[in-house]
């Protein structure tokens, strides 16, 4: 793992050092050849090429904005529980999707930082999940089915020392609505739904 952090290291130094270069030649007024492209930061002269969005990753991309939440769940021992909560999403680049969850849970402040993306070497789509409720993160896998408009995830997650399989299912009703439903394993092995949130675009 030292040596694969340390190789990615020195490729973006060397990328930055290609980018540095181009912009130097700019300032010192040296125009490109007749005929040659000047160097972009997708593809910087002597640097590392830009990653190519997929079609994916523009399904990732219809989450951008603020949505209003509406929780519902089923994991509090005092009973269901309803909450509010506000969900805000950006891209990194064409490629990620960086989301920050603000909430409550249990009667208290609940903060949540995800991260989804689409690994086209495996094709299927990944995501990090990080929050205040515990100091493990939960990391998934998952596809999509455009005939029901669902995106499917098996998270695998660390609850009170416990390894827990989730079943993450967010369901695309229209372009301003989706409906988010959380399931895991209960005492029967069976699959029992844990939590649901509905999304609402905030215009």
């Amino acid at each position: 793992m030292q040596v694969h952090t340390r190789t990615i290291s020195i490729l973006l130094i060397t990328a930055a050092l290609g980018l540095s270069a181009a912009a130097l030649q700019t300032s010192k007024g040296q125009e490109p050849r007749a005929g040659e492209k000047p160097a972009s930061a997708g593809q910087a002269e002597g640097g590392m090429p830009g990653v190519m969005a997929a079609p994916e990753h523009a399904l990732l991309g219809k989450d951008v904005g603020v949505w209003d939440a509406t929780i519902q769940s089923s994991m509090d021992p005092s009973g269901p529980q309803t909450s509010k909560g506000v969900e805000t999403n950006r891209m990194l680049g064409e490629t990620w999707l960086i989301s920050d969850f603000v909430g409550e849970f249990g009667g208290m402040p609940f903060i949540g930082h995800g991260v989804t993306g689409y690994d086209t070497g495996k094709k299927k789509f990944t995501s990090f999940w990080v929050d205040n409720m515990g100091d493990q993160a939960a990391l998934g896998e998952g596809t999509y089915d455009e005939a029901s408009r669902k995106l499917t995830f098996k998270s695998k997650a660390n609850m009170m020392g416990q390894a827990v399989v989730m079943t993450n299912v967010s369901e695309y009703k229209d372009e301003d609505t989706r409906v988010f439903t959380m399931s895991m394993a209960g005492p029967d092995g069976k699959d029992a739904t844990a939590m649901t949130i509905e999304y609402k675009r905030r215009k």
